[in-house]
């Protein structure tokens, strides 16, 4: 379900990059850096888990370390940073809707359904985790 949105946003940056006549600059650098950090830091969060899942000691147990100390979410806030960069290299400003309503569903429709089924699949494991670790972005939310 989520490829053909992903593919979607991908054309739909790439038609509007497509049409941007500013030679590639200081700004663009800086959204491919986001562009790289954010698919790392997404792409980390997740094998780390992965592999620490795998290990029998852990079956049913909450992962919380790597970069999930710093955020419950880390996948997510790669996902922000890294259609960010898009955006950056794209060169057009309407494209910052994109990481926008990502952004909005994150907070309203992802973070909460997935908080609350790691609760009940949890229970108090994760509710002191929640307690001490932000949703999305370190020491801010």
């Amino acid at each position: 379900m989520i490829v053909p949105w992903i593919l979607c946003i991908y054309l739909l940056l790439a038609i509007a990059g497509g049409r941007n006549p500013t030679p590639f600059g200081m700004v663009a650098g800086a959204g491919a850096v986001l562009f790289v950090l954010g698919s790392w830091m997404n792409s980390q969060a997740e094998f780390a888990r992965h592999v620490w899942k795998r290990q029998p000691e852990n079956r049913g147990r909450l992962y919380t370390l790597g970069l999930f100390r710093y955020s419950r979410h880390p996948n997510y806030l790669g996902d922000l940073i890294s259609f960010s960069g898009v955006c950056l290299v794209s060169g057009r400003w309407m494209t910052i809707a994109i990481p926008s309503i990502m952004l909005a569903g994150f907070v309203f429709a992802n973070i909460p359904m997935l908080d609350s089924h790691l609760h009940h699949h949890y229970g108090a494991a994760f509710d002191e985790y929640a307690a001490r670790t932000s949703k999305l972005i370190p020491f801010v939310y």
